[in-house]
């Protein structure tokens, strides 16, 4: 597509703000960033989910919807994940913090009572 657009790998990498071995280097992570992929739809003129296969199949009598997920799908999907466990280790932390507190709020409360 990069050449059908009349684009060098290089010049679209400029575009985007990146060098051509960074954004090589990009391509070939496993941990590919969202936002790279952003710039380059939107240098491409083309919407985020052109990168992802899609096909319709006949099923029947109607169609079904086949999604198959490209490497990237399957990088940001992995990423995505990873994100939401660190998430959940924080709020689970927070949600202890937060139990504590609340123990010494009411040690504190009962400790005025008395008085």
């Amino acid at each position: 597509m990069i050449k059908e657009r009349g684009l060098s790998q290089e010049r679209l990498a400029g575009a985007i703000g990146m060098t051509r071995n960074g954004f090589n280097k990009a391509l070939k992570s496993e941990n590919f960033k969202i936002e790279i992929l952003e710039r380059i739809a939107q240098e491409l003129g083309v919407n985020v989910g052109y990168f992802f296969d899609e096909e319709l199949e006949s099923a029947g009598s109607g169609h079904q919807q086949k999604a198959t997920g490209s490497k990237i799908n399957q990088n940001m999907s992995i990423e995505c994940e990873n994100k939401v466990k660190v998430l959940q280790a924080e709020l689970d932390g927070l949600k202890r913090e937060l139990s504590a507190k609340d123990k010494i709020i009411e040690l504190l409360e009962r400790q005025t009572q008395k008085k």
